[in-house]
């Protein structure tokens, strides 16, 4: 049965701002009871810039390439997280991290993630608006993540389906305000979830959400978060 999952997780295979692979990281969640794992590497600007900016403005004919190449590059964790899962009996699931261009926010996104991305060249530029109503369109779930930390500030709630109440990364704690954010989901009838933000070791385990169905698939998960068929779990956890 896979019910505990987490929902926001990176590989340094595809972030670079992550510290451990999929192939080290998948065994340290099984041995702390996940049944799953959402794969949420970062989707932004910056990072599309730094590898295919130069020949996209030398070129715009050229951003459909760049961009499905660049969509290779986020997919490639998720696929060693998949492979490894496989071996030990963990659920990978895909999943996303958008930031927009001038934008300080991120979104988690859900369900069939991929198609979607690949179908919206230069994503990473759209708004807000924009980006959730295309998104809202392919059936995806849209959870704001860390909404009060550093410059962020949460988008208006009916542009949302759910905001992440807790957020777990490390080195974030003391300025995620997480308080901040279960307040504001619960002022405004916002679905909540939670995530480890695992990008390196003392970052699991943080949090998790435990369904109350058996997941497998990106639209079980989607339907069950939607349905609020879970519960929240908050650290700290213990080894299996």
């Amino acid at each position: 049965m896979a019910r505990r999952f987490e929902l926001h997780y990176h590989t340094s295979e595809s972030s670079s701002c992550a510290r451990i692979s999929a192939r080290d990281s998948i065994p340290l969640y099984k041995a702390y009871g996940y049944d799953g794992i959402v794969v949420t590497d970062h989707l932004n600007p910056r990072r599309f810039e730094i590898r295919y900016g130069p020949a996209v403005a030398a070129d715009p004919s050229l951003m459909e390439e760049c961009w499905q190449r660049y969509i290779d590059v986020v997919r490639y964790g998720r696929q060693v997280a998949e492979e490894a899962g496989k071996r030990i009996g963990v659920t990978v699931l895909q999943g996303g991290e958008v930031n927009l261009k001038n934008y300080p926010n991120d979104f988690l996104v859900y369900g069939q993630v991929e198609p979607f991305f690949r179908s919206h060249p230069g994503l990473v530029y759209y708004s807000p608006e924009q980006f959730c109503q295309a998104a809202h369109e392919a059936g995806l779930f849209i959870s704001h993540a860390h909404p009060f930390r550093h410059d962020c500030q949460p988008l208006e709630n009916v542009y949302l389906d759910a905001m992440e109440v807790f957020n777990g990364s490390y080195g974030h704690l003391a300025v995620a305000h997480n308080d901040l954010a279960m307040q504001y989901a619960l002022d405004h009838d916002l679905i909540p979830t939670v995530g480890s933000d695992f990008h390196k070791v003392p970052d699991l385990p943080r949090a998790c959400v435990q369904f109350i169905d058996d997941i497998r698939t990106p639209d079980e998960l989607v339907n069950a978060l939607r349905a609020r068929r879970f519960e929240l779990l908050i650290c700290p956890f213990k080894k299996a």
